[in-house]
């Protein structure tokens, strides 16, 4: 009886640690190298969600005019925060409009300012600025 205790113990531990290798080791996969749910402006994400066309986890690329820009993020118009993908070697824009495309987050307040923030996380730059301003 206490033999049976330990052999099924042992098969359940090792279970759990191959499940666990693999679930650590498993490749995911890259915003840029999924056909996207949602192809979108900055514009019309709010309309989406009204209409439960858009869920956490989603591949959105997503076109909108910059309107802040840091080191690993940029603002868009219409409160969208897009996060750079840490493997995106692309030089992000600083400003003008461009196209990303990465997993939608969710939306949060800004404790701040009260201002509803959409986010689109481990994004890709797409389509490179194209400036609003003609010279």
């Amino acid at each position: 009886m206490k033999r049976n205790s330990i052999l099924i113990a042992a098969v359940v531990l090792l279970t759990a640690v191959v499940f666990g290798l693999y679930s650590y080791f498993e490749k995911v996969e890259k915003a840029s190298d999924v056909d996207p749910e949602v192809v979108c402006t900055t514009t019309e994400i709010k309309e989406l969600l009204a209409a439960n066309a858009l869920a956490v986890g989603d591949v959105v690329r997503i076109t909108g005019e910059i309107r802040l820009s840091e080191s690993s993020s940029v603002g868009l118009d219409h409160g969208v925060i897009v996060s750079r993908d840490t493997t995106d070697a692309a030089a992000w824009p600083e400003e003008g409009k461009a196209t990303f495309q990465g997993y939608y987050s969710g939306v949060e307040i800004d404790d701040f300012f009260g201002d509803t923030l959409y986010r689109v996380s481990a994004a890709f730059l797409l389509v490179p600025t194209e400036s609003i301003h003609k010279e």
